[in-house]
This record gives structure tokens, C-alpha cells and sequence, in this order.
């Protein structure tokens, strides 16, 4: 299932997430995050291949933990998993 992680650093340093299931999903979040006090620059939109089978689904939520997501996603596209 492909789903839409954005991702924006305000003008305080504080990283907001917001994961969406749609490319109109992402346009909104990016307007909620430039709302924020995010500016274009930092506001990151990537594409997400989520697992849907149950044993899939929960290491890929496991290996999210306390990672950062977007190094997590970066990983996985290098592995090609």
C-alpha cells in the first residue's frame, strides 16, 4: 500500500509529521505544514511502500520504534525491501 509521510521543521526546530493515503492527502498536509511556519525548503513529501500482509505490516511498524522515520525509509529503499 503506498502512503504519502510529509515532513517540515518550523521556525522553533520542531519536526512535524503528518502520513497521508492520497497525493491530495499530501497537497493538504503540505498546506497545514507551510500553516505551521514551515517554509517550502524544509517541507519533505516521500512515498511510502507500507506492507499490508500481517507478519510484513508489523516488522515494518517495529522497525519504526523510535527511529527516525525518514531515515528508516531510506534503508528500506536501499535494501529494496
Amino acid at each position: 500500500m503506498k502512503l504519502y509521510l510529509i515532513t517540515a521543521t518550523t521556525e522553533d526546530s520542531k519536526t512535524h509529521v503528518i502520513w497521508g493515503g492520497s497525493q491530495s492527502d499530501a497537497a493538504s498536509a503540505r498546506k497545514e505544514m507551510l500553516a505551521r511556519g514551515a517554509t517550502r525548503k524544509d517541507t519533505k513529501t516521500y512515498e511510502v511502500d507500507v506492507p499490508t500482509g500481517k507478519g510484513e505490516l508489523m516488522q515494518f511498524l517495529n522497525d519504526l520504534g523510535n527511529n527516525d522515520i525518514t531515515t528508516l525509509i531510506a534503508i528500506r529503499n536501499l535494501i529494496g525491501r
